[in-house]
């Protein structure tokens, strides 16, 4: 991790980000025009230019999900993805502490990325009925592909993943959440990763919102014993979730004792202060 340019005490720095009183207007318009988006990227890649040689990865990331997720879909996005992409950015942004050489340029961008958010609701709600203990065992294409994705969780235990989120080894900015919005909520498309910042306590800030699949609309349809769908049991000493029988979306989400088991054994839930 010799990219890292912030102390680990920096990594939850949501109570000071968000604890300021000034107002920022974008004169009514929703999300970032075309232009202003183009613009932005391009200041953006000069500060990264002054980071070099290091390569700072958090900006590589940022830059990089912009370019790859929020300028390619801009056009065929609506007013409330606009609005969730760039205050998604300005929470990354104030996540992020730049060294003394860089220090005024960034504030600078901050501020203007700012004055074109529209503080939009980014509380997240889980999209499925349950998740196993573990991420994925073998690496996608995809997850290849995306700068700055820690390799090294592929096949891990989620409670693990989270002690090293927890621990600041893995950044709150560094493994993708993707999102979508569904009658006025949004919902989290992979569920193992919201899962495991919620048992870091570590608010997610890596936030890809897009457009939903079926089989993801598909899904929030379910109830317990419903269906197909089975009962849960617990192992002795679990706290029962608090809906039963569960529906979703939900603000818990139950971790099994394998992808095909019923049996919990651990609860995560979606942290009060995360509205």
């Amino acid at each position: 991790m010799t990219e890292l340019f912030y102390a680990k005490t920096a990594l939850n720095p949501f109570a000071a980000a968000f604890s300021g009183s000034t107002t920022y207007k974008n004169n009514g318009k929703y999300g970032m025009t075309l232009v202003e988006l183009n613009e932005m990227l391009r200041k953006l890649d000069e500060l990264m230019e002054m980071g070099k040689p290091h390569r700072y990865l958090q900006l590589r990331m940022l830059s990089a999900d912009i370019r790859n997720h929020y300028l390619a879909a801009h056009q065929d996005l609506n007013r409330i993805y606009r609005d969730a992409w760039d205050q998604a950015v300005l929470n990354r942004l104030d996540g992020m502490t730049m060294p003394t050489a860089m220090q005024r340029e960034f504030l600078n961008f901050r501020h203007q990325w700012r004055a074109r958010t529209r503080n939009a609701n980014l509380r997240i709600y889980f999209g499925q009925m349950r998740v196993g203990p573990d991420f994925q065992g073998a690496q996608n294409i995809h997850q290849g592909a995306i700068v700055g994705f820690p390799q090294h969780i592929v096949g891990r235990p989620l409670v693990v993943v989270a002690g090293e989120l927890n621990q600041g080894d893995i950044l709150g900015d560094q493994i993708p959440l993707q999102i979508f919005y569904h009658n006025n909520k949004w919902i989290a498309a992979n569920n193992r990763c919201y899962t495991t910042h919620c048992l870091a306590g570590v608010r997610p800030l890596r936030i890809i919102p897009r457009l939903p699949e079926q089989l993801e609309i598909n899904r929030l349809a379910e109830v317990e014993g419903q269906n197909g769908v089975g009962n849960f049991t617990y192992q002795p000493g679990v706290p029962h979730l608090a809906q039963n029988p569960r529906r979703l979306p939900s603000d818990q989400m139950p971790i099994t004792q394998g992808q095909n088991s019923w049996v919990v054994q651990q609860v995560a839930t979606v942290p009060l202060a995360w509205q």
